[in-house]
């Protein structure tokens, strides 16, 4: 089955998506797309030692892209999309959600 969401349904996602999120979940996603290009890139600190950090790119999409598709899947206007509808809209539902409260900040 195609995703077949009207302009109507995709802002209801996006506002339930801004309403999970919470202030500082938006926030933080703002500044990895600021820093990587996009939301599903993550750089995680990992130390070699006690003494040498170092930063390593991860994909958030095992982790904090599950959290969020499986939030997405206990929404009404995605209750007809199959895993790989999710696994293909999450990243670009997300990143409509921070782009629409980056706009609601500029009034």
């Amino acid at each position: 089955m195609a995703i077949d969401l009207s302009d109507d349904d995709e802002q209801r996602v996006v506002e339930s998506i801004q309403g999970w999120l919470g202030r500082q979940g938006i926030e933080h996603f703002q500044d990895i797309k600021e820093l990587h290009g996009t939301v599903d890139a993550y750089w995680a600190e990992s130390g070699v030692g006690d003494l040498i950090p170092q930063f390593i790119p991860r994909s958030i999409n095992s982790q904090e892209g599950v959290l969020l598709r499986m939030f997405m899947k206990t929404l009404d206007e995605c209750k007809e999309w199959e895993d790989k509808d999710f696994e293909s809209q999450w990243v670009p539902m997300l990143e409509k959600s921070i782009e629409d409260d980056e706009d609601e900040d500029e009034d």
